[in-house]
């Protein structure tokens, strides 16, 4: 079970990478932004990855804005594969 956790949130850092790679120019850190304020999951992602706004992964799962991203690292990805 540990090892399945494990290649998970591998698999999920790798994502979460490439996908902040692809968004860099998108997105800046200048502003403080609630969650409310952001327009997608690729930019909430950006935030916390980037600009290592942790407020907005309150309980620390790598998941950022539930409202937005989703509750679980599936949801995100198919999230941020659709560009939402």
């Amino acid at each position: 079970m540990a090892t399945k956790s494990r290649e998970l949130a591998v698999v999920v850092s790798l994502l979460l990478v490439s996908v902040t790679v692809s968004l860099a120019q998108e997105f800046s850190c200048t502003s403080r932004k609630t969650c409310k304020q952001m327009r997608s999951c690729g930019e909430v992602v950006y935030r916390l990855r980037q600009c290592g706004d942790r407020e907005r992964d309150g309980d620390n799962d790598g998941i950022p804005c539930e409202a937005i991203c989703g509750k679980t690292h599936t949801e995100m990805k198919r999230r941020l594969d659709g560009g939402l």
